[in-house]
Formats: structure tokens, C-alpha cells, sequence
């Protein structure tokens, strides 16, 4: 990106360093970032969110699973 008008936060490193980090909140300069084609755009998106919904569902399985195993270690006491 040479244009001096560009800003920082549309540089393409920018948006992937901004999803890794910040998750759905790193897909808003992807979609103001001009040129960007909208099939990239909704394929992105899809994929975080997809991603995100994942994470947060094996994130409670895995707290459940913990709290089993809590419990158990707290009977044997």
C-alpha cells in the first residue's frame, strides 16, 4: 500500500494480526478497508465467526468436564 491516504489499520498484516488477537472485533477494518471484494469479506467473516462458536462451545465442554472433575476430587477428600 503506497497510497499516503491509506490508513494504517487497512494494511492487510494489520487485519489478520487484528483477527488473530481480537477475534469478530478484527473483521470491522476488513469490511471499511476499500478494494477488499465482498466474497472475501463474507468468506472471512464465516470463518471467524464459525471459529468463534467453536472455541466458545468447546471452552464450556471443557469447563464442564473440569467441574466433573472437581466435584469428584472434592468427594474423595
Amino acid at each position: 500500500m503506497t497510497d499516503p491516504e491509506s490508513k494504517w489499520y487497512h494494511n492487510p498484516l494489520s487485519i489478520v494480526f487484528g483477527i488473530i488477537f481480537l477475534g469478530p472485533l478484527g473483521l470491522i477494518p476488513l469490511w471499511t478497508r476499500p478494494g477488499t471484494g465482498l466474497f472475501l469479506k463474507v468468506s472471512v467473516s464465516a470463518a471467524v465467526v464459525l471459529l468463534t462458536l467453536w472455541l466458545c462451545f468447546a471452552t464450556g465442554d471443557m469447563v464442564s468436564k473440569v467441574m466433573v472433575l472437581y466435584k469428584e476430587l472434592m468427594k474423595a477428600q
